[in-house]
């Protein structure tokens, strides 16, 4: 599996779609997603991706992802599953792996405390391609990110479910897009900011 760093020096300054801040700062999410778009062939990295989503109206309010976006590139949105109130279905994530799919995953950077959103990638080992962490140190435990007593299910706040589709790899533009309006198949929660002094 591609491992990326959202801190990697060749992007992390880059800004972040057209937003004030940049993929080092709040770049998880795409970062997550540049390592399954790898996976599957295609020759990008979080500052190519970042930049083409900005050019194929991946974005909205300035860094906010489509999900559905990265069907331009072969990577169908299956299913987008909320559950900061309810237990992850963490079986079936584990279960969408094994079948070839790919999952991204969402914590809380600072787990005990008010919300603070970070996406990662679930491995099928249960682990998670962290991009907050250093370049070359990137797989870490989904644990890092859950207080003493809490399981997977806790641990995981949402989830989004890609598929491959190698016959989709066309341009991603808004006149072929999915829905333009709001909900689930955008990215609505504030990007994530997790600090140096997160004590895990």
């Amino acid at each position: 599996m591609t491992s990326f760093s959202q801190r990697d020096p060749r992007w992390s300054r880059n800004t972040l779609g057209t937003s004030a801040l940049t993929i080092g700062e709040a770049g998880c999410l795409i970062t997550a997603l540049a390592t399954i778009l790898v996976d599957w062939g295609v020759n990008t990295d979080p500052g190519r991706l970042n930049r083409w989503l900005r050019d194929n109206a991946g974005y909205q309010d300035g860094a906010r992802l489509r999900f559905y976006a990265p069907a331009g590139l072969g990577a169908d949105l299956v299913e987008i599953i909320a559950c900061r109130y309810t237990p992850a279905p963490a079986a079936t994530l584990l279960d969408y792996i094994a079948l070839g799919y790919a999952v991204l995953i969402e914590v809380n950077a600072r787990p005990g405390k008010p919300h603070a959103s970070h996406w990662t990638r679930l491995t099928e080992t249960g682990q998670v391609m962290d991009p907050w962490q250093p370049p070359g140190n990137e797989v870490v435990p989904l644990a890092r990110y859950a207080l003493p007593g809490w399981d997977v299910t806790r641990t995981i706040t949402a989830a989004v479910v890609y598929q491959h589709n190698t016959a989709r790899v066309i341009p991603f533009t808004i006149a072929s897009s999915g829905p333009t309006s709001n909900p689930p198949a955008i990215y609505t929660e504030d990007p994530c900011q997790p600090t140096h002094q997160l004590q895990l």
